[in-house]
């Protein structure tokens, strides 16, 4: 009979432990830390009758204002794609996440809910329930407009760059440079090497290759050593020298 493995988590969900500290989550999703901090805190802005703050949107665990969670990662990460990839205003975006929150039931949808956008507003699929023998259907609404209905042939870019367990949770983080088609080349999952940036498909954290580059050993017996293709490699050292660069800008 197998030993069971320890559980080191605690019983808790790992995604939802503190793990990288905001400046960390910042150069993995390679955002200004000063975007991250506002998304995390809410920003301050002056009025007429005194200051005043914007809520939080990315939530992070209790107790722990600068450090996030997989979770919080997870967010970021998709409020990251909705916002500089797509040009999404976030304005657009508080709009559609309350509407989530408060006509789905969602508390946390950028980590639950798959949205689509057309570059100005955000839709979401909605199950449409209707007689006790009728199994509903799925209706893509404008969560940005409180629930229009929208035709999935206008949309453009489908947020694709997280995978989700069977309860529809995300789990797994595929970092991008670029552009969100391009290839998958890094990935984070809380299970593996504790939540460190790692190869896709593999446990060998990324910088672990950036380390050996940059001790003088060459990409091609990188690839040898860890048998991985000498392309992979190289797009995750580009990946890696990409968030030195960020980290020495900041």
């Amino acid at each position: 009979m197998a030993t069971p493995k320890p559980d080191i988590y605690g019983g808790k969900d790992p995604r939802d432990r503190p793990t990288y500290p905001l400046p960390e989550a910042a150069r993995i999703l390679r955002l200004p830390e000063s975007t991250l901090r506002k998304w995390v805190h809410g920003q301050v802005y002056p009025t007429k009758s005194g200051s005043w703050r914007s809520r939080p949107i990315v939530r992070v665990p209790a107790g722990r204002p600068a450090t996030l969670s997989f979770w919080s990662l997870a967010e970021a990460h998709v409020l990251g794609a909705i916002t500089r990839q797509h040009g999404v205003a976030l304005q657009s975006v508080r709009k559609a996440l309350d509407y989530v929150v408060h006509e789905l039931g969602e508390a946390r949808p950028l980590i639950t809910k798959d949205f689509y956008t057309d570059g100005i507003n955000l839709f979401v699929d909605r199950l449409e329930e209707f007689a006790d023998d009728d199994p509903g259907v799925e209706s893509l609404v404008n969560a940005s407009r409180h629930g229009q209905l929208a035709a999935r042939d206008l949309l453009k870019g489908v947020l694709k760059r997280v995978s989700r367990d069977t309860n529809g949770l995300i789990e797994r983080i595929y970092p991008w440079m670029k552009t969100l088609d391009e290839p998958k080349r890094i990935e984070i999952d809380p299970r593996r090497a504790f939540g460190r940036p790692v190869v896709i498909g593999t446990r060998v954290p990324a910088d672990e290759l950036a380390e050996r580059f940059a001790a003088g050993d060459g990409l091609e017996e990188i690839a040898r050593e860890f048998r991985m293709e000498p392309s992979l490699v190289e797009g995750v050292l580009q990946w890696e020298m990409a968030r030195t660069q960020d980290a020495a800008a900041a």
